[in-house]
């Protein structure tokens, strides 16, 4: 019987996989521990996607999640290993999505995934640039008013200034994710905890799969190159498997090409595009 993940036939997909599978047996019968930061692959995917079209880089162009075959990405990510953790993070804009998951959440949750899916949050926009102040506040007075220049606003007190109206410049908002890479920084360090000798458990340390191409840090932790050094540094093998568009030039850097040379890999996502897409 051809090997499937579903319904699929994975026979041209496992022909890929060859060299990895190969590489895998200097880690032999270590546990997978698997990590996916959902936004950053599928990010990467739709990139990838408007970049086979010909679609230049900032142009929009909407992928439908049901285009994404989940259980394609778990297959290269678990290449038939013993799998101890399966965690996957990701982020939504309304709450309707949480009510009514991605096609990727859904799959992931049949495949044993813990998903954690975060509501995107409004944050200031960093990237914006200029403004012009909108000191109009006649018929709202102490209201605020919506600058119609790059999205700034500004809000009146009614009392600060000889004219009776003052403006404080308020920058521009955008709906953001938090908590996202948090969440998984989090379960990195439970597996981390887990295998520390003499804490009363069995689990050895395995090799850390983090689907992501992330490195810097994060809003409220340090970030995913922090930890899969920490991990390392306690016996850890880690692959980072990232878009080629989505990886941080970190993890090209020491310490992951000397100190932890032997212990860490890259997996580029690329050459499996076609696979990951629902023709």
């Amino acid at each position: 019987m051809k090997p499937t993940v579903g319904d699929d036939d994975l026979t041209k997909l496992d022909r890929k996989l060859l060299r990895l599978k190969q590489l895998d047996e200097r880690t032999p019968g270590r546990e997978a521990h698997i990590f996916i930061d959902m936004s950053n692959i599928f990010i990467g995917f739709q990139e990838k996607c408007k970049e086979k079209r010909g679609i230049p880089k900032h142009q929009y162009f909407n992928v439908d999640a049901k285009d994404f075959l989940f259980r394609r990405l778990h297959h290269i990510l678990a290449r038939d290993r013993p799998v101890g953790k399966k965690a996957l993070a990701g982020s939504v804009a309304s709450a309707g999505e949480q009510v009514s998951p991605p096609a990727h959440f859904l799959e992931a949750q049949k495949l044993d995934y813990k998903t954690s899916m975060m509501l995107r949050v409004i944050k200031f926009d960093n990237n914006s640039t200029g403004f012009r102040p909108n000191n109009n506040t006649r018929g709202n007075p102490g209201g605020v008013t919506v600058s119609p220049y790059y999205g700034w606003t500004t809000s009146s007190s009614g009392d600060e200034s000889s004219d009776g109206s003052s403006s404080v410049l308020c920058p521009r908002t955008k709906l953001g994710e938090q908590g996202v890479d948090e969440n998984l920084h989090l379960a990195m360090q439970s597996s981390i905890l887990d295998a520390i000798p003499g804490n009363g458990t069995a689990q050895a340390p395995g090799v850390m799969v983090l689907a992501t191409g992330d490195a810097k840090e994060a809003e409220f932790s340090e970030g995913f190159a922090y930890y899969a050094q920490k991990a390392m540094a306690m016996g850890w093998h880690v692959e980072v498997v990232s878009w080629k568009r989505c990886l941080s030039m970190i993890w090209k850097r020491a310490p992951f090409t000397d100190q932890f040379a032997s212990q860490f890999r890259i997996i580029e996502l690329d050459p499996f595009y076609e696979d990951m897409l629902k023709l």
